[in-house]
């Protein structure tokens, strides 16, 4: 019995519960569905999105994941607490046995721990496989390699993989080498591959002939040495790839170079990567690894294309390339004239585009790149100083950069924070901390605000300490405050005693106090010099954050599942709930991996058994991905960004994958146990392979000339040494092009290729530009939607962010019209559905349409210009505009929507399809129309009725069908006006005023009508009452 019992033990443990509370968390997700799909979302403002126009329950999807997080969260919190006392260590005996154990090594490790280092090798395999029911050859090798040398040497298996590792890299940048001088692309990856097999095979050889006939003595190893050195110093030539000037344009290969300061510029990094090795050989630091083997392998896997290609994608590559322009050279306030939509991330670019280089849009991807590879370079020394050399090239390798550049931030500033020595000097930890949390709130409000609240409970604790210690005066006495150790106690004890002896400090010590006081008083006058931009911001991001889950959400349910996603399952009815399941309880699991962490740190810590330091990095991890989450898990747009989870990809990527492995190397094994650690360690691991297939994954918003989108992640490097991809739409820039186009400014462009769609728009906007300015020169123009980059091609001022489609509620939209002056003309893009708060504003104010220039105008300026008044009757404003579901969701949060208010009685009568007014409403009042339809019975033949349909085919067909509201009006041609929507169940609130045409006039007759393949259907009128949205 004892026997058995004992067994259950061993199965009962932190894995297997892990394991089962996630099972848990499935089962409840599949259980919940269901009640999400027969629900509704619940609005309290009028803003459309997805959600409104989908009928999407996005707020019972939302509650269902924060649910299951705390559920998840508490269980996994109880678990890592009660888990040495439900499963205690063993005796005397366990532990002399572990003792013994440890000092096997090599093949006399015991079956079952061998056994167990091999299975771990094999975890982002089988993840891979898992997920997407397919893996790369070169993905097996490298798994089946790494794991044959821990079956045979787990103690050396590390040191064997670097040593293949750099050998594939050195012989990779001489395929670069050739690629980018020679134009030769003989060595491809499978050559490679071989190459570097028979190199590290051979060199085995040798080693094992010189170690049987002599001992490895101080001259072997330093000769053992010098041959690992001098594999490394050809690795930095890896960065050539980002000098490569080919394009292949129509089936023919053309060169266009790179600016001369550009091509400076990473010559220099490279020439900066030859010193640090020479300074590194000379200081002989202990490392094997060089920082630049480090940092070329991961700037090379992770390579972004520099092309000089103007960028497709507008809208993303607009947002990252307006800041620096429209603040600096232009003047506009920032978050009150121009407001960035995602931060002030976007000056690094600016300032790399305008001032190292000529301020062109085909230079805006060399501007990208450098400031990736300074993050690269950022990321990777924080990564080399904690972890070594060695583990940091296997993350090089394994981890990619993403192109979604706002994420990038994490990882330095909590590595900086995370340095025991910075943690142990707590005056100086806060002043460090302070600092970069103000950085990294001015580089992305949401992740600077993630990095505040999640570093806050560690901070409040220095703070405390420091407080409760006097380290103030430590520091005017030249005295650093330490903390952090098992000995921490002690270590203050012996400062207080030095400082009550008074013991003499030297004039160095007083300067370097004195330093640390300037920097406080600069850092403090800093901020305060800052606050009214920090309240701006502040301002700004709050007003788009409470139309987040309304308009920027995208649901969860209901969405394709894509080909890649198991395919294994096939046309199985249960992969859809798998798919969704995965969606809502994958990113759960890592935040349940860091609470275990948290709760089992915290354990030790009141057993005084591990460091402070540690303390940093586990309370953060998991209160970060609680705050990203809230973002980054509404905004679940998986066909632009990453693959499964979106946006939390990235987040997980940096947080759970490269903070955690470093939280697990340093700390780990003080408060888990051996088996716990290298578990965890392995799905570290794994998250690349879980997240990201090809390098395509990576790539959000994507650059123009990529040539390895298909290729695989680990081992599949060719294609990026191909001459760069320009797509058919492109042409060259040329003087001959520019005779075609004579109002662009072909000096903004640059040299390269560009759109020929793109540059008739510019032809259009900048003649509009010109025409305008001779009526108004301070004009400014509203509603570049998705194509603000056009704002720096014409070195105009963007009115707000130069697209008003990201304000939708009233609060957001409030700022565009604090933006909109007399001075301001309107895009025919603003579509009165979707913003109509902005558009209700317009028409009050009384913007006119100019069909000349497709622009609506303000009042004054249209008559300067046509020296008579102008109206709405030709414009879009007045043309049907189509509602989709969204006048049934709002329908059904009518009575939780405070923003409306319902017009007195009207005498309104429903004659059939009629309603007939006996006194005309004015259009502006009655704005919206809440109605109930029904269907009469002798009309529902026009419903395609087929044989052996049901009523919920019947009713499913009707839900689809359009419900057609006309009314007489005298602004169009056609004498009638009309919106169209869904009829979902025949319950709506009609936004009638989308349409000029209605608010503008006064009325006496709206007709409904149900439009079907088969005729139309004269519903009858239940309900009905008019509404005002409220000013």
């Amino acid at each position: 019995m004892r026997t058995v019992l004992g067994k259950i033990r061993n199965l009962l443990n932190s894995g297997t519960i892990l394991t089962g509370i996630t099972v848990l968390l499935c089962l409840i997700c599949v259980r919940g569905f269901p009640a999400i799909m027969n629900g509704h979302h619940v609005f309290k403002d009028f803003l459309i999105g997805d959600t409104a126009c989908d009928r999407a329950n996005r707020l019972g999807e939302w509650k269902l994941f924060w649910g299951l997080l705390a559920l998840g969260s508490v269980l996994t919190f109880l678990l890592g607490l009660l888990e040495p006392v439900m499963f205690p260590e063993s005796g005397d005996k366990v532990q002399k046995l572990k003792e013994r154990l440890a000092k096997r090594t090599g093949k006399n490790k015991p079956l079952a721990v061998r056994t167990g280092n091999t299975a771990l090798c094999l975890f982002p395999l089988l993840a891979q496989l898992f997920f997407y029911g397919r893996t790369d050859g070169k993905m097996v090798f490298f798994t089946m390699a790494v794991a044959i040398l821990m079956w045979l040497d787990a103690d050396t298996a590390q040191k064997r993989a670097v040593s293949f590792l750099c050998i594939y890299f050195t012989l990779e940048s001489i395929a670069v080498l050739l690629a980018v001088f020679f134009h030769n692309y003989y060595l491809g990856d499978t050559k490679v591959l071989l190459g570097a097999l028979i190199l590290f095979l051979a060199n085995g050889v040798l080693q094992e002939q010189r170690r049987g006939k002599i001992s490895a003595g101080p001259e072997e190893i330093e000769e053992a040495s010098r041959g690992f050195i001098l594999i490394q110093l050809f690795i930095p030539l890896l960065m050539l790839v980002y000098i490569k000037d080919q394009y292949r344009l129509g089936g023919e290969c053309v060169t266009v170079a790179f600016s001369g300061r550009y091509v400076a510029v990473i010559l220099a990094v490279i020439s900066a990567l030859f010193v640090a090795d020479y300074y590194q050989i000379r200081k002989k630091s202990g490392q094997k690894i060089f920082f630049s083997t480090i940092f070329s392998v991961f700037a090379f896997v992770s390579y972004m294309p520099p092309a000089l290609i103007m960028q497709s994608d507008l809208h993303h590559h607009g947002e990252q390339i307006l800041a620096w322009q429209q603040i600096v050279e232009l003047g506009q306030k920032a978050y009150e004239q121009y407001s960035p939509a995602s931060g002030f991330f976007p000056m690094l670019i600016g300032f790399f585009n305008s001032v190292l280089f000529h301020g062109q849009a085909t230079e805006y991807a060399m501007s990208f790149v450098l400031m990736a590879l300074l993050f690269e370079a950022w990321i990777m020394y924080c990564l080399y100083r904690r972890i070594g050399g060695e583990w940091t090239l296997f993350v090089a390798v394994i981890f990619h950069m993403p192109e979604y550049c706002r994420t990038w931030i994490l990882v330095p500033v909590l590595l900086i924070l995370a340095d025991p020595k910075r943690i142990a000097d707590r005056i100086r930890w806060l002043l460090c901390w302070v600092f970069l949390i103000y950085l990294a709130g001015l580089y992305y409000p949401l992740f600077g605000g993630a990095l505040l609240i999640g570093t806050f409970p560690f901070g409040a604790a220095q703070i405390w300490l420091s407080l409760k210690n006097r380290d103030w005066k430590g520091m005017a006495d030249g005295e650093a405050s330490v903390q952090g150790n098992a000995d921490c106690e002690q270590a203050e004890r012996e400062q207080k005693s030095r400082r009550d002896r008074g013991t003499q400090r030297g004039h160095s010590k007083d300067a370097k106090s004195g330093k640390w006081i300037a920097a406080g008083m600069g850092l403090t006058a800093l901020i305060v010099c800052s606050m009214p931009l920090l309240l701006r911001m502040a301002s700004h991001v709050f007003s788009m954050a409470g139309q987040t889950l309304d308009v920027d959400g995208e649901s969860i349910i209901g969405y394709e599942v894509p080909a890649w996603f198991m395919p294994y399952l096939g046309t199985w009815s249960r992969r859809t709930q798998i798919y969704y399941m995965m969606r809502f309880v994958l990113g759960i699991v890592f935040v349940l991996i860091a609470v275990y962490l948290l709760s089992r740190y915290m354990r030790a810590y009141a057993q005084k058994s591990v460091s402070v330091n540690a303390g940093f990095l586990v309370s953060a991890i998991p209160v970060i991905l609680y705050v990203c989450y809230s973002y980054t898990m509404v905004c679940m747009d998986e066909e632009w960004v990453g693959n499964i989870l979106s946006r939390s990809d990235h987040v997980i990527l940096f947080v759970s994958g490269m903070c955690g492995l470093v939280l697990l190397l340093e700390n780990g094994a003080q408060f888990l146990k051996r088996r716990t650690r290298k578990f965890l360690i392995a799905i570290c691991l794994c998250i690349p392979f879980i997240f990201f297939y090809e390098c395509d994954d990576y790539g959000f918003p994507y650059l123009e000339g990529r040539t390895d989108n298909a290729s695989y992640t680990v081992g599949e490097y060719a294609d990026k040494l191909l001459p760069y991809a320009v797509r058919e739409e492109y042409v060259p820039v040329t003087d001959e092009l520019s005779l075609q186009y004579p109002h662009v400014d072909f000096q903004r462009i640059g040299s390269g290729f560009i759109q020929t769609n793109v540059l008739e728009n510019l032809e259009t906007n900048a003649f509009t530009y010109d025409y305008l300015k001779k009526y108004d020169p301070e004009i400014k123009i509203l509603g570049f939607e998705h194509t603000q980059f056009y704002y720096f091609l014409l070195k105009e001022k963007a009115v707000y962010s130069g697209r008003t489609a990201i304000a939708r509620s009233r609060r957001a939209v409030k700022k565009v019209i604090d933006c909109v002056d007399e001075h301001t003309a309107v895009r025919a893009g603003v579509k009165p559905f979707y913003e109509y708060y902005l558009y209700r504003y317009l028409m009050k104010e009384g913007y006119v349409y100019c069909r000349d220039l497709n622009l609506y105008l303000p009042p004054g300026l249209y008559d300067r210009i046509y020296m008579s008044g102008g109206s709405v009757t030709d414009s879009p404003w007045v043309q049907s505009q189509d509602c989709q579901f969204a006048p049934a969701s709002f329908a059904k949060s009518l009575d939780k929507m405070d923003c409306f208010e319902p017009l007195w009685d009207l005498g309104a009568k429903a004659e059939k399809n009629m309603v007939i007014l006996p006194v005309p409403v004015e259009g502006a009042t009655a704005d919206f129309l809440y109605v109930r339809l029904d269907l009469p019975q002798d009309q529902e033949a026009l419903l395609w009725k087929k044989e052996g349909d049901g009523q919920n085919d019947r009713e499913k067909r009707l839900a689809e069908c359009k419900v057609l509201v006309r009314f007489p009006t005298a602004l169009s041609g056609t004498k009638t006006a009309a919106i169209t929507c869904n009829y979902a169940d025949g319950e709506l609130l009609l936004p009638i005023g989308i349409n000029a045409a209605w608010f503008l006039e006064k009325h006496s007759a709206i007709e409904f009508v149900i439009e079907t393949e088969l005729g139309e259907i004269c519903p009858r009128i239940q309900e009905m009452q008019f509404y005002h949205l409220r000013d």
